[in-house]
Order: C-alpha cells, then structure tokens, then sequence
C-alpha cells in the first residue's frame, strides 16, 4: 500500500510540474516570441471569452484599429512657436480676466480698450477701436492678430502697492488689531513656569 502511494505521489508530482511547464512555455511564446526566434506579432491578439455553455469564442481584433479609435481622446496639439515668442502688444489694452477653454467657442477674454469700460470678446472677434483680432485666449494671455503679425496681451497682477490707500489702512489696522488680541490673550495666561 505505501508503494502504491509512492507511486501515486510521484505520477501527481510529474503531471503538476507538466502542467507548470506548460503554461510558462505558452505565456513565454506569447509574451516573449523574440526569445524564440519567433518574430514578435503585435498588430493581431486572440483573446478568448468563455459562454455560459462551457464553449470557448474567440474573437479577433486589430490592435491598429483600437489604437485609431483614441478611447483616450486625440494628443495635444504642439504649440506654435510663432504663438509662444510673440511679443507684448503696444496697443492700450489691459486683460482684465479669461475664461480658457479647449473648445473655442466657449473661450472667451474680458479686455479694456483705451481706459475705456471693459468688454468680451470671443475668438475672431474684432477688438474695438483697434486692428486687432482675437486669435487665440490662454490661461494667462491672449494672442492677437494685427494683419498676419502674432501679439500678446498679457494678464496683470495688482501689486500690494498698487492697491488703493484705504485697503492698505484696513489691513493694517487688521493686523494690529489681531496682534492686540493675541498680546492681550497672552497677557491673561498664567504660566506655570
């Protein structure tokens, strides 16, 4: 009876390793077809799909045609170089605020003309009193088209110094104020120490 089971282990041992083996051999060939001498095949795969039945389908696909059908959506475009060394404008312009979007119909810049009041214009718009065509709104900028030339008008940033000279008052005296509270709070502690 122990030889029967010696037996027995033994032929279990044979067919697991057997088994082992096999499925390494096939996930190498299909992995690693280079290693085989076998030219690597990328454009065509097998997948296989079990049915309820028990029956294995096996449904063939082009790895091409998924690649085409960007799942993912479409690269970004490079950026001109013609729009990214384009100069400041000269015109009297100041951006007051965009809203930038990847669909250019949406996009859209808050522009002053001549100190006058602001207005929003949209790609292609023509900029009053001006040559100047919206050709393209960033986050930060936008680039305007004088007859074929690129030109950037930048967003500004106000400066703490810029600002007017109550807002600089109040936020002073809201500094003092918590200063004050925090003096007088430590006052009121007794230290142990």
């Amino acid at each position: 009876m122990r030889s029967l089971n010696k037996i027995l282990a033994a032929v279990m041992m044979v067919a697991g390793l057997g088994l082992v083996g096999s499925a390494g051999w096939s996930a190498v060939e299909r992995h690693y077809p280079e290693l085989l001498g076998k030219p690597a095949n990328s454009d065509e795969g097998t997948p296989v799909q079990a049915t309820a039945s028990g029956s294995a389908q096996v449904h063939e696909y082009q790895v091409k045609e998924i690649v085409q059908a960007h799942l993912f959506g479409q690269p970004a475009q490079a950026i001109e170089p013609v729009l990214a060394e384009a100069p400041e404008t000269k015109l009297k312009l100041v951006l007051i605020g965009v809203l930038a979007s990847d669909n250019t119909t949406l996009a859209r810049a808050l522009i002053r003309v001549n100190a006058k009041k602001e207005k929003t214009y949209a790609i292609g718009q023509q900029i009053d009193s001006t040559d100047a065509l919206v050709h393209k709104i960033e986050s930060e900028r936008v680039i305007l088209d004088r007859k074929g030339n690129y030109e950037s008008l930048a967003m500004t940033r106000k400066k703490a110094y810029d600002l007017p000279e109550a807002v600089k008052v109040g936020a002073a005296k809201i500094r003092q104020a918590k200063a004050q509270k925090v003096s007088e709070a430590n006052q009121d502690m007794k230290w142990p120490f």
